[in-house]
């Protein structure tokens, strides 16, 4: 799997991969009970984690968190 935004691609690992599906990008589909939000969030932590570990998000998207002028 790959995300791909102006050919800015990071390549996800099978665990990355497997994270990414347990993570609903869809903020409405899910009801206000935390306990769905807790583990939606508990695999956004554990993703950037990997992420950020092995380096493997580009200097340029890293800057659009960082510099609001980006």
């Amino acid at each position: 799997m790959r995300a791909n935004a102006s050919g800015l691609e990071i390549e996800l690992t099978e665990r990355e991969k497997a994270l990414v599906s347990q993570i609903d990008f869809n903020p409405s589909a899910t009801s206000h009970n935390s306990r769905p939000w807790q583990s939606i969030a508990d695999a956004m932590v554990e993703l950037m984690r990997s992420l950020l570990e092995r380096n493997a998000i580009p200097e340029a998207r890293k800057r659009f968190f960082v510099d609001p002028s980006a």
